[in-house]
């Protein structure tokens, strides 16, 4: 589970991408950030989610939403995550891999246990909906719904589907606006891109340092 990314610091998030999956789905899907079977917990040694159970669970509540929305689940698949043997897993829903910005950018909201591509609903002022099952880390859950004021489905049980989901399609803007500028950009910065940013700063950095070796190596001669 990669929950670590705060605290980085960008200017405007302007992707240079800007190809979207399927213009015939613009807004009539909403999306869900898998997070859970990727190498990194096995390599990490975290607790991970029973499978049967895990698939299970997350296809009754997609059929739920589903059935209460009118509306299709996407799952924007972590990068390092492998489906190429159980591309059936999430009920032949849709399993998309490197185009999660552009999903989250044009979905109605957002099914997620606790990825930093979270950072993508806030930007977009997405609703999020988080989930908290066996197997995945309930602080990092908890942590972020709280930051976000956003609603947690608890799926170990079955009180969740007597949930009234049209509540959680609402943002606080307030909490978005302040974990935008906590955890993904500074007040402070100019409106621009990350690496123009970055690029003066580096270059002058490099500049003093030349300039520094040009008076140690001087400063040498003359002794």
């Amino acid at each position: 589970v990669q929950y670590g990314g705060f605290g980085a610091q960008m200017g405007s998030f302007e992707p240079q991408n800007r190809h979207i999956v399927s213009q015939s789905w613009s807004k009539s899907y909403r999306v869900f950030q898998e997070s859970v079977h990727h190498p990194d917990n096995l390599y990490c040694g975290l607790e991970t989610a029973d499978g049967h159970y895990y698939y299970k669970t997350m296809n009754e509540l997609f059929n739920w939403i589903e059935e209460k929305t009118r509306l299709k689940v996407v799952i924007a698949a972590h990068p390092r995550s492998n489906y190429s043997k159980q591309d059936k897993c999430f009920g032949g829903r849709s399993i998309i891999y490197g185009k999660t910005l552009e999903l989250v950018r044009n979905c109605k909201f957002v099914l997620a246990h606790n990825s930093t591509s979270i950072n993508f609903a806030v930007i977009f002022k997405k609703p999020t909906i988080f989930l908290q099952i066996k197997g995945v880390s309930n602080t990092s859950v908890k942590c972020l719904s709280s930051h976000l004021g956003s609603t947690i489905l608890d799926l170990n049980g079955d009180t969740w589907k007597e949930y009234d989901i049209k509540k959680s399609l609402r943002i606080n803007e307030d909490q978005y606006e302040n974990y935008l500028y906590t955890f993904i950009k500074s007040k402070n910065l100019e409106d621009k891109r990350i690496w123009d940013i970055v690029e003066p700063y580096l270059i002058k950095k490099l500049e003093n340092m030349s300039h520094q070796k040009l008076l140690v190596g001087l400063g040498r001669n003359f002794s």
